[in-house]
């Protein structure tokens, strides 16, 4: 006897499609169909369909047989609300993966996502104790991601620049830095780079930085395309190139993170690419350009 599984076939160009009948069809939790949901939200969301994914991953979740894999499912689903713009559901499906306290590495990546959430609610104070909390909570278990999630803090706390409050500030991100350093052995990174160069900022000044703030640059330059943490990488090089006053390198990097985003379908960082752009723009006496960038900055927040 064929089960449903079987009787429908599989071939990629039919696999998101066929992933959903299935979960239609499903009456109580099904792991493999589930298991499907996933992946098929994974693909949408690598092509920038945030809102197909979100949708996706949130059956994923409620058709989950194990409660590890129902939080990690309503995370993902999560995140991809967020890079949809869908602010309300992306927090009731935050809550719901909340729930889960069992795996130290989930909470930190919850945290994490509460952050970013905060981001996409203009909260960069909030956003930046997130993604404090989340980098402590991840280093213990995986430094690496702890440090990658400390640049996002450091883009955030440059929002507010010298308005943060405590606990969200530019020398918060540096002391934090500072207590998950590199362990021995391992390779620096283009986020080791960038924060380093902002930490010899903060306590050295623009001089003693310079230095730094120019090899960071160069290697987020030189950094691959599809690398997931480029458009975080991106964005702390245009506020690094900023800083040095360096105008042709921000309306590289502010042009080519408009791109990334554009390609990648995310809301939130198109607005800041574009905030990147409008700012270059202002120094460089472009007015049409920055009234460009401003304009559909207006817009995408209208439509959020």
């Amino acid at each position: 006897t064929l089960s449903l599984h079987d009787a429908l076939p599989i071939c990629s160009a039919s696999a998101d499609r066929r992933a959903w009948h299935l979960a239609q069809a499903s009456t109580g939790p099904d792991e493999d169909t589930a298991a499907e949901l996933e992946r098929a939200g994974d693909r949408a969301a690598r092509r920038g369909g945030w809102s197909e994914a979100a949708a996706l991953l949130h059956r994923a979740a409620a058709l989950s047989t194990g409660q590890a894999a129902r939080a990690r499912r309503m995370l993902a689903a999560a995140e991809a609300s967020t890079g949809a713009g869908a602010l309300g559901r992306a927090r009731a499906e935050l809550d719901a993966a909340a729930s889960y306290h069992d795996d130290a590495r989930q909470a930190g990546l919850t945290r994490r996502a509460a952050g970013r959430l905060h981001h996409a609610e203009r909260q960069p104070a909030e956003a930046t104790r997130d993604l404090l909390a989340a980098a402590a909570m991840l280093g213990p278990v995986d430094l690496r991601l702890a440090r990658d999630v400390l640049v996002e803090a450091a883009v955030e706390a440059q929002i507010n620049d010298q308005l943060a409050p405590a606990g969200a500030t530019q020398a918060d991100v540096a002391r934090a830095t500072q207590a998950l350093p590199l362990e021995p052995g391992m390779t620096r990174t283009v986020s080791d780079l960038l924060l380093d160069a902002d930490t010899t900022l903060l306590l050295h000044g623009l001089a003693a930085a310079r230095p730094a703030l120019r090899h960071a640059i160069d290697a987020v330059r030189q950094g691959r395309p599809d690398t997931p943490e480029m458009l975080h990488w991106l964005a702390a090089a245009c506020e690094d190139a900023t800083i040095l006053g360096d105008e042709p390198t921000l309306h590289e990097l502010s042009r080519r993170m408009e791109t990334a985003a554009r390609q990648h379908g995310t809301m939130l960082t198109l607005a800041l690419a574009l905030s990147h752009a409008g700012v270059w723009g202002l120094l460089a006496g472009d007015l049409a350009e920055t009234r460009r960038c401003f304009t559909e900055m207006t817009a995408l927040a209208q439509a959020r």
